[in-house]
């Protein structure tokens, strides 16, 4: 007996080691390959979010120049200034981003940013560019924005130039175009922890564009994700480190060791604690039976197998206060009659689930309904775990708790949040939850108010995203007020950021309410946006139309003094301040109808003669290019004309039936030349002093546009020839 317990105790050891040894190489084996798959599913991750992060500041960056793509379209942006402000504001804090400029539809750059006064830029014509030339002429032929490859910039500067065409496609209305430093944006987009555990370089095909490794030729092992960038496409390289898999299984080595150390000490005390193992079982179901008549529920144990009635082992108390006395008389008889008592529709679930826990192992939850004494159903929750006793027979230790009434608060509970739901689903305000200043909720009219595609876009994003950065100091502020109020606050003039970087006037009611279980802060929020355009378009509105009637009461009084100084009577005052008031009306109807927006050379001098001529219109010619007239500008015009009609009829060509008037113009440089000219009238001789007519016509156009009178007398008639600035007359400084 002494020798064979000394044998045991030398085998034991042995075989103690050998069973370590052996679960420590294979536990070695395993963790270096789960380290190596690690560590290239942590590289292809890394790389589709560089991918997608590259996408998603290109792609904000376009949507930032067609906003001032949009805003030229509107007429918003006439000016080279204006231009540049509104590039400038509209980009601030776009990193790589600048050098906006307009090109016009034959290629050549207009206006550009004032960040570089010194540039050349301006003037220089685009299609003659190898390289930039045809990715322009593709944008504007098919009405995409378009990326070139990597240029020189600059003599120190490499980059990219983003061209946005202003037209759709075929309409070539010129592009707004912007100087791309895809470098700084690259570079922008990878963090400094990922840079630490990997090399990383993108390519535009076989253009370098950023690198952070020594060398640029990717070896065997770099991840390679190709993303779509317009009409090229990019490619993101993402080489780990050599020291990323060994580092990571260096620190997993530790936990190896302690879980050998681990199973030899429990090998080692299997013996030694088998006996008190045995007395623990025993004190321990002492104690559970104890414990099992005091909770609220029911404790009991049973065995099955395949094609035998299951078998009560215990059962403890309670099971009367769940179906009734007589049905847990019953069962405790015949145990199997538990499992008749459940709800037709529940049997299915109740049977998938003990089948798992026994294929499984581990503990099974799943609830559902008894029938009671009666004929009621209650819920109860079912707790139980396997325990396989041999090949065939299982033991089930099961807790069975009534949930009845915590069914009854959670389906009440279900039901209002459904409710909730579909109100605010449908409702046209947008509505906004956030928990600790984060979104849980939007609904899709806050989706659409915000320029989002998904619901999801915005679940997961900070209050403070969407909020002004000015303003996020005052959002917290209130954001912590609401703890201590049980009422809501409305705010009446707020703004929101859009997905594209707009702002939103919104007017918002924010209070607190029970979402998803818990307390949480909801927004409320109108669009604001048209009301506040129309009020302003409405203020703007009447600053014009205060300044235009004064304007207008100054020229007729200016018309009242002229017409009284040259008058002997008040027949004749009447007569002529009449006619002037009317050729007023007749110019200010007409750009009434033009919307203040400009009228037509041709039209306005038709307009003016018009009283003149009835039923003669053959005796007036008018010829020139096409002039569109600003509204300043057009009644100094049209009264020019008036009084060169009104002599005409007194002293030239209107005065017999064979004279004529032919009224031309056209573009001569910077300046419009206009030139009246009456033929087939009396003979006009230099006069020994002007008329009040032709006095108010030099008058007008000398003094109120700046431009220059030319009268010539001869026999043939009266010729008079108006020189004025192009750019005073029209606004267009072509």
């Amino acid at each position: 007996m002494i020798r064979r317990k000394a044998r045991l105790t030398l085998l034991i050891p042995l075989v103690v080691f050998a069973i370590v040894g052996g679960l420590f190489a294979f536990l070695w084996s395993v963790v270096e390959e789960r380290e190596e798959a690690e560590a290239a599913r942590r590289t292809d991750l890394t790389t589709e979010q560089i991918a997608t992060r590259i996408l998603e500041q290109i792609s904000f960056r376009v949507n930032l120049l067609e906003k001032i793509r949009n805003d030229w379209r509107r007429g918003h942006l006439d000016t080279a200034e204006a231009f540049s402000d509104h590039a400038q504001s509209t980009l601030y804090g776009a990193v790589g981003l600048s050098s906006i400029t307009w090109i016009d539809e034959l290629g050549v750059t207009r206006w550009t940013t004032r960040e570089n006064p010194g540039s050349t830029a301006i003037g220089q014509n685009v299609f003659s560019h190898v390289v930039a030339g045809p990715f322009l002429r593709e944008a504007l032929e098919t009405g995409q924005w378009r990326l070139t490859p990597m240029l020189n910039l600059t003599t120190r500067k490499r980059g990219m130039v983003v061209y946005v065409p202003i037209g759709s496609a075929g309409e070539n209305r010129g592009a707004i175009s912007a100087a791309l430093d895809a470098t700084a944006l690259v570079e922008s987009c990878i963090e400094e922890g990922v840079r630490e555990i990997f090399d990383c370089s993108v390519w535009d095909r076989s253009d370098l564009i950023f690198s952070t490794e020594a060398t640029i030729i990717p070896p065997p092992e770099a991840r390679y994700r190709e993303i779509a960038v317009a009409s090229r496409t990019w490619g993101v390289v993402l080489t780990p480190r050599s020291d990323l898999a060994s580092a990571t299984a260096a620190s997993d080595a530790l936990p190896i060791m302690v879980v050998g150390l681990l199973v030899a000490a429990g090998l080692a005390f299997v013996s030694a604690r088998l006996l008190a193992s045995q007395a623990l079982l025993r004190e321990n179901e002492e104690r559970l039976r104890a414990v099992a008549e005091h909770i609220p529920g029911v404790i009991y144990s049973y065995e099955s197998a395949p094609g035998k009635p299951r078998s009560l082992i215990y059962l403890g108390p309670g099971l009367d206060l769940i179906i009734g006395p007589k049905s847990a008389a019953r069962v405790e008889a015949d145990f199997d009659l538990l499992f008749e008592l459940l709800h037709p529709e529940d049997r299915p679930a109740v049977k998938a689930a003990a089948e798992r826990g026994v294929r499984e192992g581990g503990t099974v939850d799943c609830e559902a309904r008894l029938r009671t004494d009666d004929g009621a159903w209650r819920w109860v929750r079912s707790l139980s775990r396997p325990l396989h006793i041999d090949k065939e027979r299982t033991r089930w230790h099961i807790v069975l708790i009534d949930i009845t009434e915590h069914r009854r608060t959670v389906d009440a509970l279900r039901e209002s949040e459904d409710r909730y739901r579909r109100l605010v689903e449908s409702s046209p305000i947008g509505v906004l939850i956030h928990r600790k200043d984060v979104f849980q909720f939007a609904n899709p009219a806050a989706v659409r108010l915000l320029g989002y595609d998904r619901a999801e876009e915005i679940i997961g994003r900070s209050v403070y995203d969407l909020v002004p950065a000015e303003q996020r100091e005052t959002v917290r502020q209130r954001i912590a007020r609401l703890d201590g109020l049980s009422k809501p606050i409305r705010y009446a003039d707020e703004r929101l950021l859009r997905r594209d970087g707009t702002e939103l006037n919104v007017e918002i009611i924010a209070n607190t309410i029970q979402f998803a279980g818990g307390a949480a802060r909801q927004i409320l929020f109108l669009d604001m946006t048209e009301q506040r355009q129309a009020e302003q378009r409405q203020q703007l509105l009447m600053r014009e139309l205060d300044h235009r009637v004064k304007n207008n009461l100054a020229s007729v009084l200016a018309l009242l003094d002229q017409t009284a100084a040259s008058t002997h009577d008040i027949g004749e005052f009447r007569s002529k301040f009449a006619a002037r008031v009317k050729a007023m009306a007749r110019t200010h109807e007409m750009l009434a109808r033009a919307k203040w927006s400009g009228v037509d050379l041709a039209d306005l001098t038709r307009l003016s003669i018009a009283p003149y001529i009835v039923d003669q219109s053959h005796r007036v010619s008018l010829s020139g290019c096409p002039v569109t007239v600003r509204p300043r500008p057009a009644l100094p015009v049209a009264l020019a004309f008036h009084e060169l009609a009104t002599n005409a009829l007194k002293h030239g060509s209107l005065a017999t039936p064979e004279g004529r008037i032919a009224v031309t113009w056209a573009r001569v440089g910077a300046r419009v030349s206009i030139e009246w000219s009456e033929t087939n009238g009396p003979p006009a001789p230099p006069p020994e002093h002007f008329g009040t007519g032709l006095r108010l016509v030099r008058g007008l156009i000398e003094f109120e546009l700046g431009g220059t009178v030319n009268f010539r007398f001869a026999p043939p008639g009266l010729t008079c020839t108006i020189s004025l600035d192009a750019a005073a007359l029209t606004g267009d400084s072509h």
